[in-house]
């Protein structure tokens, strides 16, 4: 025979596991979240740096090697004259985005994913097209002003 106090006891600690599987689904759903948002903000931090010392060597004959540290976890950073016609050595997105005409000429990826990132009117790239693997989880890349207020982009 089952006793009063043991039933109400089982019911107590199904609450428990209960209240606990909840508590644990919205933590994580929370630091889920709050992870993704992190990479937004290096994303959108990375994006000032590189427009700053861009920026910076628009005038004739200035030149500098640029280091900005990765956002996230990207690994490559790709520049593509906007004219250029794709290329077979072009990842998927690269050779889309210039057969579409979408003016996006600057591309950041990780492992084998690539994704638009900013597309940069002033922006020449020397040989057509760039791609630059991070090193020290930092990107590293000559910028030169060419005049006109045209910025030529360059393996350092």
């Amino acid at each position: 025979m089952v006793k009063k106090g043991e039933v109400q006891q089982v019911f107590i600690y199904l609450m428990v596991i209960i209240v606990v599987g909840i508590v644990f689904l919205l933590g994580y759903s929370a630091i889920s979240s709050l992870i993704g948002k992190g990479c937004d903000v290096e994303k959108t931090n990375f994006l000032t740096a590189f427009n700053r010392e861009i920026s910076r060597y628009e005038r004739p004959g200035s030149s500098a090697l640029v280091e900005l540290s990765a956002p996230c976890s990207y690994d490559v950073l790709c520049f593509v004259n906007s004219s250029m016609d794709s290329e077979s050595r072009m990842h998927q997105v690269i050779r889309d985005n210039l057969d579409a005409g979408t003016g996006i000429n600057i591309f950041i990826g990780e492992g084998r994913t690539m994704e638009p990132f900013q597309s940069k009117e002033n922006l020449e790239v020397q040989g057509g097209f760039l791609c630059i693997n991070s090193t020290a989880r930092n990107f590293n890349f000559r910028v030169t002003g060419v005049g006109r207020g045209m910025i030529m982009v360059s393996a350092n």
